[in-house]
């Protein structure tokens, strides 16, 4: 979501939590670290009079938060103080007051650069975790030797399992976590609806199926699909596809905190990868 329209619908919520604030306690973080304090005019309601005075400043003096418009509006305000003049959001208002000291400006001096270097940290992961999400990588299936493309924000690693082989895969920008997993069936005719129910039989102490197993095909091959919930882990949601193909029996578990469009698709094509190493 763009940072303008973000701010935008955060606009709201922004001025009623800093006037709520003035009107409590007189002043916010950052006025009492410089020193400044707003009069409310005599017989304005405090709470009605900062909301609006947060909106204005919102408007006139940050221009909404777009950066083109707020260059501009700051340079106008400042102006207007430089020469003497209230700023236009407190034109008619008593004076602001404020009480600079050395030992202020260095306290806001040292804030604003530790706030300055959090933001630009946080800025670096962000286009990191959209790098990640962006390109891929490649992985062989040690069951068939087959490559597979995957998201490079996945990370892989063998579990140990009892029977067959399972792989691992967390990513940590997509909160979320999956299995593959590949066991040899005793004999041929194992039909797919037993697989899977034994599956979930199997897994019903970490994860409660919540919907019937609907047949899906995954690239070229028909696979039984079904959705549920991690047991003991809040918000988490599973889905589980099962495909057989002779004696060869995979599965695939994809674990997912939110149910964003993005790890949506990022699922599907991660199932869609791992069941192209499957030999048909």
């Amino acid at each position: 979501m763009p940072s303008v329209l973000l701010g935008l619908m955060l606009l709201p919520l922004v001025a009623v939590v800093l006037a709520i604030s003035m009107a409590v306690t007189g002043t916010t973080p950052g006025k009492a670290i410089v020193g400044v304090r707003v009069p409310v005019p005599p017989g304005r309601d405090r709470f009605a009079f900062f909301l609006v005075r947060e909106f204005m400043v919102w408007v006139a003096g940050l221009g909404f938060g777009i950066p083109f418009v707020s260059l501009f509006t700051q340079i106008r305000q400042h102006r207007r103080v430089a020469l003497g003049q209230p700023a236009s959001y407190d034109d008619g208002n008593p004076a602001v007051l404020a009480d600079p000291s050395e030992v202020r400006f260095g306290v806001a001096l040292a804030v604003s650069a530790a706030l300055f270097v959090g933001t630009s940290v946080l800025g670096m992961e962000d286009r990191q975790m959209e790098r990640n999400l962006r390109t891929t990588q490649s992985w062989s299936n040690p069951v068939t030797q087959r490559a597979a493309t995957i998201g490079a924000s996945w990370q892989p690693e063998e579990l140990e399992v009892e029977d067959g082989r399972a792989f691992y895969f967390f990513s940590a920008e997509l909160l979320s976590e999956a299995v593959f997993g590949h066991e040899q069936l005793p004999s041929e005719g194992v039909e797919t609806a037993v697989y899977a129910e034994a599956l979930a039989f199997a897994l019903a102490s970490d994860i409660k199926i919540t919907s019937a197993w609907q047949p899906v095909t995954v690239l070229d091959m028909t696979a039984l699909q079904a959705t549920g919930k991690a047991l003991g882990v809040e918000d988490t949601r599973v889905e589980v596809t099962v495909a057989v193909s002779g004696r060869d029996a995979w599965r695939t578990l994809v674990y997912t905190r939110g149910s964003s469009g993005e790890q949506q698709a990022e699922a599907k094509r991660f199932v869609d990868a791992m069941f192209a190493t499957a030999p048909k």
